[in-house]
């Protein structure tokens, strides 16, 4: 990584979580499985602000729960040394019309409010175009494509 930025915002899954048919993929006992590259990306953060925000709509359509979701998180900081320093979680219904569940920018204002984070200084780091619209709309000043930044070390 040859930039720093002043903040790093991580989408979940698909960029820091394997999926399986579109949703977080874990075992039989809910574990959880870190993308190759993100340990050490991650790891390589101390002392950055690093980010979580993630839609969970499966909270709201009933397929999953609240304490579920926030595991999936928490097992994440658990395997990187605990470098998260903050997240959100959306769990509401994808037809709810809220401000928070991406690509609308609510999660990373609210994160950036909260933490005093300058937004064009930071980087979101994500693998959908939902993902991208969400830091341009939230005035991340870099996008950057999941895979691409987890090759980079």
């Amino acid at each position: 990584m040859e930039k720093h930025y002043s903040a790093y915002f991580f989408d979940l899954g698909g960029t820091l979580l394997a999926l399986e048919h579109d949703e977080i993929a874990r075992s039989e006992t809910g574990k959880v499985t870190l993308l190759p590259g993100v340990r050490d990306h991650l790891l390589s953060l101390v002392g950055t602000p690093v980010f979580v925000i993630t839609n969970q709509a499966g909270v709201a359509l009933g397929h999953l729960s609240e304490a579920t979701a926030r595991s999936f998180i928490d097992q994440v900081n658990a395997a990187v040394g605990q470098v998260i320093t903050d997240y959100r979680i959306c769990m509401h219904h994808p037809l709810a019309g809220c401000p928070c569940r991406k690509p609308q920018p609510g999660m990373v204002l609210d994160l950036a409010r909260t933490h005093a984070i300058n937004l064009a200084e930071a980087a979101y780091i994500g693998d959908t175009a939902n993902d991208e619209q969400c830091a341009q709309r939230a005035g991340v000043g870099t996008f950057l494509w999941a895979p691409a930044f987890f090759r980079e070390i």
